[in-house]
């Protein structure tokens, strides 16, 4: 599930530079209207080749934005607490510690010095503990 969403972020990135990129294009080409402009000459033809440049880009960010697939949410897991997992899985401390060194209850990080584990691998461990 994290690799999932390491390589779901990993393509919105690269996405999100693609867009980056777009927009500094287009951010060149309004600096050099700006500039014609600013010169007060007839820049016609000029000024009409920027103004066709600039919708281009801009279809190319409308479809760069709608071509994003949708994503699915991601159910809710809340973090818990070691302290919770023993009591919910009906085991000591200590067992909770040998469940992580086993790898059977992966601790997902670590808030103010407390390990965190998901709900849905502390019920994992209790269905395992009450043989369900």
């Amino acid at each position: 599930m994290i690799v999932n969403l390491i390589l779901n972020l990993i393509g919105l990135t690269e996405k999100a530079v693609n867009l980056l990129h777009h927009l500094l294009i287009t951010l060149n080409a309004i600096c050099k209207i700006v500039l014609l402009v600013a010169r007060k000459g007839n820049p016609d033809q000029l000024l009409r080749e920027m103004i066709a440049e600039l919708i281009a880009i801009k279809v190319a960010l409308v479809q760069g934005i709608e071509e994003r697939p949708a994503q699915e949410p991601i159910p809710e897991d809340p973090l818990r607490d070691a302290q919770y997992a023993a009591n919910r899985i009906g085991v000591s401390d200590k067992t909770v510690c040998r469940l992580t060194q086993r790898n059977m209850l992966p601790i997902i990080c670590v808030i103010n010095r407390k390990k965190q584990f998901r709900n849905s691998d502390i019920e994992r461990c209790r269905g395992y503990y009450r043989g369900e």
